[in-house]
């Protein structure tokens, strides 16, 4: 099980972390772990793309002690991206929308980021053959 989080600037956030009892992990990769629960932490760039998918992370654009989340549309729309700009590295993100859908029901019409609306309907059509409301 992992945590991501999208920020402003990357390498403030690890140093932060680092600072505040969370171990880099090493090479290039933006994830440190806590060390008291070992959970690892996925740093992302926010305004910034990880891989070749077409959709960017949203920037941050207020400080807060509370996290703020994600809505359904924006992470069907991020792990969409992940996966149309690397299908068989990013097999588990498809899943994930699945996954989600199946989950949250939400309808045909979600808004979805634009770049991924096909594929998000792809997949919602896939797993309702006979609904098309």
């Amino acid at each position: 099980m992992d945590i991501d989080i999208i920020v402003p600037d990357v390498q403030f956030a690890r140093d932060k972390l680092s600072m505040n009892g969370f171990k880099p992990n090493p090479g290039p990769t933006m994830t440190v772990t806590d060390s008291e629960t070992k959970v690892e932490i996925d740093v992302f760039p926010g305004g910034g793309k990880v891989g070749t998918g077409p959709v960017a992370f949203p920037m941050p654009t207020k400080v807060s002690d509370r996290p703020q989340i994600l809505t359904l549309a924006e992470l069907i729309s991020l792990k969409s991206s992940s996966y149309i700009g690397s299908p068989f590295d990013r097999a588990r993100d498809y899943g994930d929308v699945a996954e989600l859908i199946k989950a949250n029901r939400p309808s045909r019409q979600l808004d979805v980021d634009s770049k991924v609306r096909d594929e998000y309907h792809k997949i919602w059509d896939g797993l309702h053959p006979k609904k098309r409301v």
